[in-house]
């Protein structure tokens, strides 16, 4: 049986949801449960002021406490390791410092991670988005 492209079989495993926060000091952006999924997007459009910090924590198991894996340009601008890819509107990768009005996404390897936080910082800059992981 031919099925449309979107269409998932009923054995597929798909989540996503929609993300939005502002933050000034370091905070909690999202908060993603992945230990079924292979791979996380994150799609999301900064606002207001351009943000100064972008971390992707992890953590194994829940009873661990969450890691910094990723946060500094060079995390996003050469993607290696559970970071496939990571790109922004304007004429670099890094996430760090999203301009106001752009749109940024990363693509993550979550194989073996229970799950995944993304935190960012600015000046009163709203990131709103969403995410999706299979």
């Amino acid at each position: 049986m031919k099925r449309a492209p979107n269409q998932r079989t009923q054995d597929s495993h798909f989540t996503s949801d929609l993300i939005s926060a502002t933050v000034t000091t370091l905070a909690l952006v999202a908060h993603i449960d992945c230990a079924e999924d292979a791979v996380v997007d994150i799609q999301f459009v900064v606002g207001v002021a351009a943000l100064s910090a972008f971390q992707v924590r992890v953590r194994v198991h829940d009873s661990q406490s969450f890691v910094i894996r990723r946060s500094s340009a060079g995390d996003y601008t050469n993607p290696v390791g559970m970071v496939l890819e990571a790109g922004r509107d304007g004429a670099t990768d890094d996430l760090t410092i999203t301009p106001s009005g752009e749109t940024a996404w990363i693509r993550l390897d979550v194989s073996g991670i229970e799950a995944v936080e993304i935190w960012a910082a600015g000046t009163a800059s709203t990131i709103v988005g969403a995410y999706g992981a299979n």
